[in-house]
C-alpha cells in the first residue's frame, strides 16, 4: 500500500509539473517512463522474461522466504508504476 501511495504522490507531482509548464508531453514522457520501468522491474523480479527451465531451477533453489520476498518486491514495483502508467495513458488519450 505504501508503494501505491508513493506512486500516486509521484504521479501527482509529475501532473503538477506538467500543469505548471502547460506541456502535456512532459506528463506523458515522465509518468509513462516511470510506469514502464516499474513494470519491467516487476517482471524481472517475478521472472517473466526468462524461460520455464530457469524458473523451475530458481524455484527449486530458493527458500520459501526468499520467494515471498521476491514476489513482494515485484508487487511493490508494480504498485509504484500503476498510477504513473495510468496517468501516462490518460494524457495520451486526452
Amino acid at each position: 500500500m505504501k508503494a501505491f501511495l508513493l506512486g500516486l504522490l509521484l504521479a501527482c507531482l509529475i501532473g503538477l509539473i506538467g500543469f505548471v509548464t502547460n506541456d502535456k508531453t512532459i506528463i506523458t514522457m515522465l509518468s509513462g517512463s516511470v510506469g514502464l520501468v516499474s513494470f519491467l522491474a516487476s517482471g524481472l523480479y517475478v521472472g517473466v522474461f526468462v524461460s520455464s527451465d530457469r524458473i523451475r531451477i530458481q524455484y527449486q533453489n530458493e527458500t520459501k522466504e526468499e520467494r515471498i520476498k521476491r514476489v513482494n518486491t515485484a508487487a511493490m514495483f508494480f504498485l509504484l508504476g500503476l498510477p504513473n502508467f495510468i496517468l501516462g495513458i490518460y494524457t495520451i488519450a486526452m
